[in-house]
């Protein structure tokens, strides 16, 4: 899901000015305007929000990972939920999905994007059984950065005698292979 306009729902603690914008009609008694909400291209911006969206979520059940401030997990134990927040976009999947959309749209004003398909660079694709993580951009990305793109792949065979290697149990050795 996406916030709409999420830099717009931070209200900064220290006192902001701005320049009055150019074509701003009407002609204030001064040049100069105090912020009461955080703005686009601020860098209190971006702290503002976050602090914002973890009071929100905090609210909603959620408490942020004590490794990974963008990860989010419920704290019900019987009913999990995972939300992983890059910047205004917000990705999670668990159990109570639909009643997580309902609570996160009473605080803000949010576009559902329906399943992930892509996101950071990474291609998404999920099946009932499985979810895969495909960076096969990045990887081309890459190839022509060193323009290698057209590179044939070397062929490195496997010895003919494989499977039966990878069934064999090795021993450890009972001494070193060196004196000390």
């Amino acid at each position: 899901m996406d916030v709409r306009c999420a830099f717009l729902n931070g209200t900064p603690k220290e006192v902001l000015h701005i320049l009055c914008p150019s074509g701003y009609t009407e002609h204030p008694k001064t040049d100069v305007f105090v912020l009461n909400k955080s703005l686009y291209g601020l860098k209190q911006s971006p702290c503002c929000w976050h602090k914002v969206l973890k009071r929100t979520l905090f609210t909603i059940g959620l408490s942020p990972c004590n490794t990974d401030p963008c990860f989010y997990y419920s704290q019900n134990r019987n009913q999990p939920l995972w939300l992983f927040v890059h910047v205004d976009d917000l990705i999670f999947g668990g159990t109570w999905n639909s009643l997580f959309k309902e609570k996160i749209q009473s605080f803000f004003e949010m576009e559902d994007l329906g399943k992930i398909k892509y996101t950071l660079g990474i291609r998404i694709t999920q099946s009932e059984e499985s979810i895969t993580l495909i960076q096969d951009k990045f990887i081309k990305q890459i190839l022509v950065e060193f323009r290698i793109e057209q590179a044939k792949a070397p062929q490195s065979s496997l010895p003919r005698n494989y499977k039966e290697l990878k069934t064999l149990t090795l021993e450890p050795p009972k001494q070193p292979p060196f004196n000390f």
